[in-house]
């Protein structure tokens, strides 16, 4: 969807809701919150059909000045949320993707794309920012606080039904690495292969002559070893320069993985897949996220094989960007392994449920200029950093970068404590912030190209890392609802469980707490998310009794059996089911 810039604030202000919309196409959101809690907004209809505009209509008394002043005052606010990348929403309460939070070469490329294969933006700007990803390798990272920094390569899986356009998006985005790729295995077969091959048949002869030189004597014997013995080092070099240079990869088992991986500069490679049932067949059957988990985070990695040489990764570089089917994925998450190793959190997931719109009567081209900008800045990229890693240069990031980037991990940090928003996916969750640095290197990349390590990150970059992140986690909750309901209910049951067992005793939150294993905040968090089951009231000692405080009690609102299970997803799509509301607490 291409995203309509007004050239004047005078424009921007006279049509504040085609701010983040193609100016053909009208605006399928309202804007609805600028950047905030990483909770806020998640899959809630905007409060207002029209929220740019004022709740109400002036009052008749209001003077001509008056109403200047607060159109000027609403205009503000409008140009402030369009800076701040607001949320948008489409009319079934799905968030829209942040175009306006893209860089300039990526924004035009995206709507462009949109414009010309009729498709929508939130299956083409997911695989733009992969592409970037996959062109900087480990050439470049990012400070992330004092003593730590991250390196730009990120793990994307689109969830796209068959039909959608997602291999015409991935040839159209990906064709400048696949072009290169092509350019440099050509080159290495004609070049340096050739040289590779006469060096190994030179040290093979050298070998085979020292073997028929060398005498009986022992002393002769013992140099000749020594001799064949660096001349088979040699062909361990020659093995590992074999290596066919590579940019990217598909289906390929953890063994040839970590062989590619070996062979490139930098240890950089890249999964590209517009249909990746394969990776994941090889991955359920073979196992393998053991090297995807690191390869990602850039540690060592070993592998020992009986009968080839073993493979020592130093600090492997790896981007995917993934599309599968429902089907794909409904197996995907089901299978545990995959969570607990640390391989699927890591990765940006989206399934946009937007319409395909009809194809024009006279078809749409690419505008040649905005082509040759993208692929101009992805050979750059590439040049400058994947295929010339050295040592990693650093983009500096001052203390208001990292403040915004450390309130951000701050709050994600409370929603995943026991009884928190995320307390059911915390192991997603717990990538987030990484994730939000990783897009700012990209977006930082793609604005300033070949130079982008002699620049600081502006915060404003910062601010649409951000942006672009909470579209992704929208997107994440929403595909992991299911699971976070079944652990929801699944812990419902446990506490109601041990409430009966308590009979007509009273159920404390300290016995609770200290005997059955719960935390003070689950049992709360619970309490108010369902209270039409539970409720917490005040037990009272009998007057005259010993004793201090009254107790805490949780008790079964319908004493004479389990009641039904709400539909908790309202209570993930934002806060307001956990902080807000009536109060749960009552006086017994």
């Amino acid at each position: 969807m291409p995203h309509n810039d007004a050239s004047t604030p005078a424009e921007a202000c006279s049509n504040p809701g085609d701010l983040n919309a193609p100016p053909d196409k009208g605006n399928r959101g309202n804007t609805n919150s600028t950047i905030g809690s990483p909770a806020e907004g998640i899959g809630q209809k905007p409060a207002s059909a029209h929220p740019h505009e004022p709740d109400s209509d002036p009052a008749p008394d209001t003077t001509k000045a008056e109403a200047d002043r607060a159109n000027a005052t609403q205009c503000s606010l409008q140009k402030k949320a369009a800076f701040e990348h607001a949320k948008q929403f489409d009319a079934n309460g799905r968030q829209i993707f942040p175009v306006s939070a893209l860089p300039d070469i990526l924004r035009r490329y995206v709507t462009q794309i949109s414009e010309v294969q009729c498709l929508p933006v939130e299956i083409i700007a997911p695989a733009t920012l992969a592409a970037v990803s996959v062109s900087l390798g480990p050439g470049i990272k990012i400070n992330t606080r004092e003593g730590m920094s991250t390196r730009g390569n990120l793990y994307i899986m689109g969830i796209l039904s068959s039909g959608t356009g997602k291999g015409t998006v991935c040839d159209e985005v990906f064709a400048p690495i696949f072009e290169a790729e092509k350019v440099v295995i050509q080159d290495w077969k004609d070049n340096t292969l050739p040289r590779i091959r006469a060096a190994e048949r030179m040290v093979k002869d050298n070998i085979r002559r020292i073997m028929k030189e060398a005498t009986k004597d022992p002393e002769d014997q013992r140099d000749a070893f020594n001799e064949i013995a660096a001349f088979e080092k040699h062909l361990d070099d020659i093995a590992r320069l074999k290596i066919e240079p590579r940019l990217g990869c598909e289906d390929v088992t953890r063994e040839k993985l970590s062989d590619l991986l070996s062979g490139q500069p930098g240890e950089a490679l890249a999964s590209i897949s517009s249909e990746a049932r394969g990776i994941l067949d090889v991955l359920t059957r073979l196992k393998g996220e053991d090297l995807y988990t690191k390869a990602w985070s850039g540690e060592s990695y070993r592998n020992d094989r009986r009968s080839r040489q073993s493979v020592h990764l130093k600090s492997p570089c790896l981007s995917a960007y993934w599309t599968i089917q429902d089907d794909a994925w409904a197996k995907l998450i089901e299978t545990e392994v995959f969570i607990q190793s640390g391989m699927l959190p890591r990765f940006l997931f989206f399934a946009p449920d937007v319409p395909l719109e009809p194809l024009p009567s006279v078809p749409r081209r690419l505008d040649p200029d905005v082509k040759k900008n993208w692929t101009n800045l992805i050979t750059s990229l590439l040049t400058h950093y994947r295929n010339s890693p050295g040592d990693s240069r650093t983009v500096v990031t001052d203390a208001d970068v990292v403040a915004i980037f450390r309130d951000y991990e701050n709050q994600l940090r409370a929603m995943r404590n026991p009884g928190g928003l995320f307390q059911d996916i915390r192991a997603f969750a717990a990538r987030w912030t990484e994730n939000a640095f990783r897009l700012a290197l990209v977006l930082h990349a793609a604005t300033h190209g070949g130079s982008a390590h002699e620049r600081p990150l502006a915060i404003e970059t910062a601010k649409a890392a951000l942006a672009i992140m909470d579209w992704f986690q929208a997107e994440q909750i929403l595909l992991l609802r299911d699971r976070m309901t079944q652990a929801d209910q699944s812990r419902a049951n446990r506490l109601e469980q041990a409430i009966r067992r308590y009979g007509t005793r009273p159920a404390t939150i300290p016995d609770l707490v200290n005997r059955n294993g719960f935390k003070k905040t689950e049992i709360t968090a619970l309490v108010e998310r369902r209270p039409e089951r539970f409720r917490i009231v005040e037990h009272r000692r009998a007057k005259g009794s010993l004793g201090g405080r009254p107790s805490e009690v949780v008790e079964l609102v319908n004493k004479l059996g389990a009641t039904p299970f709400p539909d908790i997803i309202g209570g993930f799509a934002g806060s307001a089911g956990f902080a807000g509301g009536a109060s749960t607490k009552h006086t017994a």
